[in-house]
């Protein structure tokens, strides 16, 4: 399955990703469901349906079904028009899960060289990508290295420590020695 995580709103661009369920090839697609994981209507599985993409709604989960579904995806695909990081891309590459990401805003910062990137409003570059990842295990091996490589850099306590050094910078400018 295709994982699916976040709720579902406007900038998170599902419907880019349902296009791009529905045009897979056909020997791609049969078999490969998209699993969404997070507060979402049901009218979304309706959408889905309606476009022949198998959906299944997994709702907001605890962090260990969370977890085991990142551990059992073919892929995680983040289609956001916009966000403030993209938790989810790094999550998922912990685990070991290629990563199919939009290229919007500060999600290649979060993902850097270690997941694929389209433009959020291609779907059918999406569908070419998903198919990729899908059928060619060589590249989703090499998908799943690099993104658990990626993980391991990217953590709290590196963030608290670069955090620390911007603001003692800030201040230092603010209050310079004489």
């Amino acid at each position: 399955y295709v994982l699916f995580v976040g709720e579902v709103e406007e900038r998170k661009n599902l419907s880019a990703l349902i296009a791009a369920m529905g045009a897979l090839p056909p020997g791609v697609a049969r078999g490969t469901a998209l699993v969404l994981a997070g507060r979402c209507a049901p009218s979304v599985r309706e959408r889905a349906l309606a476009a022949g993409v198998d959906a299944r709604l997994e709702g907001e989960v605890s962090d260990a079904r969370l977890a085991a579904l990142y551990r059992g995806a073919a892929a995680l695909v983040f289609p956001s028009r916009y966000e403030g990081f993209g938790l989810p891309v790094l999550e998922s590459m912990a685990f070991g899960t290629p990563v199919i990401a939009s290229d919007a805003a500060s999600i290649p910062e979060a993902g850097g060289d270690a997941a694929l990137y389209f433009t959020p409003t291609d779907p059918a570059a999406l569908a070419a990508l998903l198919t990729r990842v899908l059928t060619e295990e060589t590249l989703a091996d090499d998908l799943r290295q690099r993104g658990l490589r990626r993980a391991s850099t990217m953590t709290w306590e590196r963030c608290a420590d670069a955090t620390l050094l911007a603001i003692e910078s800030a201040v230092a400018k603010r209050n310079p020695i004489s």
